[in-house]
């Protein structure tokens, strides 16, 4: 009985290795995504502000 316990205490570590694993793949995946919002943000008020600029 004991056995089987620990194998699904093994099993259950696995599967929470393979969640954070996953996680922590989706977390780099959209902080790369925000960081590109952000940069094409500002490529975008620069070039605004240049438009807008008194001539």
């Amino acid at each position: 009985m004991k056995s089987n316990w620990r194998w699904q205490q093994e099993s259950l570590k696995e599967v929470l290795r393979q969640e954070n694993e996953a996680i922590l793949q989706l977390t780099e995946i959209l902080a790369s995504q925000t960081i590109e919002q952000l940069l094409k943000q500002s490529d975008e008020e620069v070039g605004l502000e240049y438009l807008l600029r008194p001539e």
